[in-house]
């Protein structure tokens, strides 16, 4: 239909997931920078003191909480701390 060789629809495909059909390959990666660039600043620290682990992460910013939620996957919590 497309004269393309790989499949088109998915049944996992989300159309909101930037340009679709773009013949610059290179303007999905831009706009994968653009909107989800933020998603790398995302971080955890774990530390360890008198008998406690305390980890952490970041704050979330920009895209990243609704990638989460897209992905179906729980964001960490802000603070957990557990006896060591």
């Amino acid at each position: 239909m497309l004269n393309r060789p790989d499949e088109v629809l998915c049944p996992f495909d989300n159309f909101s997931f930037g340009p679709i059909a773009t013949d610059d390959p290179s303007a999905r990666n831009r706009w994968v920078e653009q909107e989800l660039g933020d998603l790398d600043r995302l971080q955890e620290a774990t530390i360890e003191k008198d008998g406690r682990v305390i980890t952490t992460r970041t704050h979330v910013t920009g895209q990243v909480g609704n990638v989460f939620k897209a992905a179906g996957v729980a964001l960490p919590n802000n603070l957990d701390e557990q006896p060591a």
